[in-house]
């Protein structure tokens, strides 16, 4: 929790050092969401991936590899028992012919929360404090998430349907 508030106020200070380089993003994806197979099954549910190949990005690697971590923990403590997370990359056109990325994590949950799922990326907002000492979580990752999105040009965004919560990060 510490590391990632010192990251968030350095973020806001524009110091937070990323080093970007030409990545292979799929690669970097890839090895960053093959821990959290075992993870998923340990809290019973199922990752399932669809990671394009030869994605690339101007960003910066260790980032990229905290999106995907805070994305998938996130997932693995709130999704539906017994459901599947759903992780996806792909190659994404922002338009004026500008390439980009696309980073999905989508899952199933109990209750989808009330209202603005934008606050989710909210510094602290808990949607549900009452999971708070089940599921762990301090209410600080998805900041992070959309803080590193927005220093890569990117964002990051939520939406739901159904019993289904969506994330949606570009790059």
């Amino acid at each position: 929790l510490t590391e990632r508030l010192v990251f968030l106020a350095r973020m806001d200070e524009g110091s937070a050092g990323f080093a970007m380089a030409a990545i292979d993003l799929s690669e970097a994806v890839d090895k960053a969401a093959a821990p959290f197979e075992s993870v998923a099954v340990s809290r019973g549910k199922r990752l399932s991936t669809s990671i394009a190949s030869g994605v690339r990005a101007h960003a910066d690697a260790a980032a990229v590899a905290q999106v995907v971590e805070l994305l998938l923990d996130n997932a693995t403590r709130y999704a539906s028992e017994g459901s599947v997370i759903e992780l996806s990359l792909r190659a994404a056109s922002h338009g004026q012919g500008k390439g980009g990325a696309e980073l999905v994590v989508s899952n199933a949950v109990d209750e989808l929360p009330e209202g603005d799922l934008d606050r989710l990326f909210d510094r602290f907002y808990r949607a549900d404090v009452s999971r708070s000492s089940k599921t762990g979580g301090s209410g600080v990752g998805l900041s992070v998430v959309r803080a590193i999105a927005e220093a890569h040009g990117g964002s990051a965004s939520a939406c739901g349907h159904g019993n289904q919560i969506t994330f949606t990060v570009r790059f």
